[in-house]
């Protein structure tokens, strides 16, 4: 997302670009056979800001990202045009924010059917981040990229609730985490709580 690529400090402890978080941690996990990528498409396809246009480097990436994004989505991570299927990504978010609708709190409407939308309330993506956070929440394995206040968020909740363990039932005290995080040097499994973000 634009935004982070910009970020002055936490740009400089995650990797920015989509296709090497895919080659450091989902080629190195054990095969799934479906994949949650928690990422904004409106952030990643949006109008590059005018100071990315000044950094030739970061342009380039936002755009290599939007296309590994949007052949991630139509062939599956690692998936191609000429016919190897890829791992197929669930995506949820946006579109399931959509559906929602939310009562209008008013004394006249005790049996909820006025209501509002996300989108008429214009929260369509702010909607959409809590239902990838708790979509994430129950993954069998997380991979968090470093520096992301989302990824350090659920990363803690699946680590203090007992949902890191594989399956996201909460119930087995077993095992090893299944946290991971990505950061330049590559990813590597998390055996305790979410680090401290860089940039505080």
């Amino acid at each position: 997302e634009h935004d982070m690529l910009l970020h002055k400090i936490c740009s400089k402890f995650m990797p920015l670009n989509l296709t090497k978080i895919f080659d450091e941690s989902i080629r190195t996990m054990p095969k799934f056979d479906l994949l949650f990528i928690a990422v904004s498409k409106a952030l990643v396809h949006g109008k590059p800001p005018e100071k990315m246009k000044q950094n030739p480097e970061l342009l380039q990436i936002a755009l290599e990202n939007m296309v590994t994004l949007d052949q991630a989505r139509k062939y599956g991570v690692f998936g191609t045009k000429k016919g190897r299927r890829g791992i197929p990504i669930l995506e949820s978010g946006t579109s399931t924010a959509s559906k929602i609708k939310f009562p209008v709190m008013e004394a006249s409407n005790t049996d909820g059917s006025n209501v509002v939308t996300a989108q008429s309330l214009g929260v369509t993506e702010l909607v959409a981040s809590v239902v990838n956070f708790f979509t994430v929440l129950q993954a069998d394995a997380f991979v968090g990229v470093r520096g992301s206040t989302f990824s350090q968020d659920v990363m803690s909740v699946r680590y203090y609730r007992h949902l890191d363990r594989g399956g996201g039932s909460g119930d087995d005290d077993g095992g090893g985490e299944n946290n991971f995080v990505v950061g330049p040097d590559g990813m590597r499994q998390l055996f305790g709580p979410a680090e401290p973000l860089p940039c505080k």
